[in-house]
C-alpha cells in the first residue's frame, strides 16, 4: 500500500502583505478570506525563453553504469545498478564509434522527453544524429558477487540557454497552457526541494466584482498583467521528491503525496480540488553536471482505493510508477485558489 511522503511544513513568514475581502480583518482572518497573501506559494511566471532563440552546442554525455550481480544463481540476478551520468568536452582518448543513428522528436518519447531544465541551463533536444562511442566493460569477481562497469560516450545535439534563476523552475511548453508555442515558460518554484504548505480551507466564491479594490502591478511581458488581486492563480500545495519518502519498501524512491494520511481515510474525490505535474531526474548524481541534475516533465501515477474502479476513487499520486531505475523525482501539486470566480466558462468540443 502507497505511503504518502513526509512532511515538510513550511512556517509563513511573520512579514508581507495581507489584503483582506471587503468586510474582513487583514490580520485575523482566514486565508480563504483574503484577496491575496504574499505568502500564497502563487505560480508566477518568471521567465520565458524562445526556443529558437537558444544557441545549438555540441553534447557530449560519459555514462558509466556499475551492476552488480549474484553468482550463486542461475542466471546471474542484479543486486544493484547505478548509473552515473556527467559532460565531457570531447570522445575520450580509447573510445570506439559503437554506432551513429537519426532520431527524431517521437523517438525521444516526444515533446516531454526532449525539454529540460536543471538550476542553470534550460536545453531542448533537437532531431539529428546520435553517435555512440563504447569502451570494453571491465568485470571483477569477489567471492559470489560480479561487479561490472560499462562506460560509454554519446553525442547529441541540443539547444540550451541559461536561464540565470539560481535553481531548478518548475517549466511547461507554451503549447500547454496557452495557443502559443516554440516558448518555454519558467515559474518561481523550486521543483528539487521538499515542500508542504500549510493552508487547508476551501476556496470560497468571489460573489461580486471588486474593480476599485485590491492591488495590481504590470508584468514584465507586455499585454500582460503582473500581480492582481481581482486575479487568483492556482497555488502550489506541496512539492515532494525522493528525499522525503517514508516508505521503505519503495525502492524507486517514488514520491508520493495525498491529502490524507492513510488510504482507509480517504473519501471519494478526495483529489478533485488538485492538480499534478510529475518531473524525473535524468541522471543518479549532480557531479559533473554544469547546473546540477536536469529534470524533464513526467507523467504522474493515481493510485486507487482498494476496490475502487473510478477516478472518483483516487486517492493518491505517486511517481513510483514511472522508472524501472532509482532516480531524482519531483511531484508538484497545485490547489485551487483561496478566492475562485463564482462560475467558470467552459467549452465543450
Amino acid at each position: 500500500m502507497a505511503v504518502p511522503n513526509k512532511k515538510s511544513i513550511r512556517k509563513p513568514s511573520d512579514y508581507g502583505v495581507r489584503v483582506a475581502r471587503p468586510g474582513y480583518d487583514a490580520g485575523f482572518c482566514a486565508q480563504n478570506q483574503l484577496l491575496f497573501n504574499s505568502n500564497w506559494p502563487i505560480l508566477q511566471i518568471c521567465g520565458l525563453m524562445k526556443m529558437a532563440d537558444m544557441p545549438t552546442v555540441n553534447g557530449y554525455e560519459m555514462r558509466e553504469t556499475t551492476t552488480i550481480y549474484n553468482t550463486s544463481t542461475t542466471p546471474n540476478t542484479v543486486i544493484s545498478s547505478q548509473t552515473v551520468v556527467y559532460e565531457v568536452s570531447s570522445v575520450p582518448s580509447g573510445y570506439a564509434r559503437s554506432s551513429t543513428s537519426y532520431w527524431s522528436i517521437d523517438d525521444l518519447g516526444g515533446e516531454y522527453a526532449t525539454l529540460r531544465v536543471n538550476k542553470k541551463y534550460v536545453e531542448k533536444m533537437v532531431a539529428g544524429n546520435r553517435t555512440v562511442y563504447g569502451w570494453n566493460p571491465s568485470e571483477t569477481t569477489s567471492g559470489n558477487r560480479k561487479t561490472v562497469v560499462e562506460k560509454s560516450c554519446v553525442y547529441f545535439p541540443r539547444k540550451r540557454k541559461s536561464h540565470r534563476l539560481g535553481f531548478t523552475p518548475f517549466f511547461m511548453d507554451s503549447s500547454d497552457i496557452s495557443s502559443t508555442s516554440g516558448y518555454v515558460v519558467l515559474f518561481s518554484v523550486d521543483i528539487a526541494n521538499d515542500v508542504d504548505y500549510p493552508y487547508t480551507e476551501e476556496a470560497l466564491a468571489m460573489l461580486s466584482p471588486t474593480v476599485d479594490y485590491g492591488i495590481k502591478s504590470s508584468s514584465i511581458f507586455p499585454r500582460v498583467d503582473g500581480l492582481c488581486s481581482n486575479m487568483f492563480s492556482k497555488l502550489v500545495q506541496a512539492i515532494k521528491t525522493e528525499k522525503t519518502v517514508a516508505d521503505a519498501s519503495n525502492v524507486d524512491k517514488g514520491a508520493v503525496w495525498s491529502p490524507v494520511k492513510a488510504e482507509g481515510s480517504a473519501k471519494d474525490n478526495c483529489l478533485l480540488p488538485y492538480e499534478f505535474y510529475g518531473f524525473l531526474g535524468n541522471t543518479w548524481t549532480d557531479a559533473g553536471i554544469d547546473g546540477g541534475c536536469y529534470y524533464e516533465r513526467w507523467p504522474a501515477n493515481y493510485i486507487l482505493k482498494a476496490g475502487g474502479t473510478t477516478a472518483s476513487k483516487f486517492w493518491a499520486v505517486s511517481m513510483s510508477a514511472q522508472s524501472a531505475t532509482t532516480t531524482k523525482n519531483s511531484l508538484v501539486v497545485v490547489r485551487s485558489p483561496m478566492v475562485s470566480p463564482e462560475y467558470e466558462e467552459r467549452t465543450v468540443s
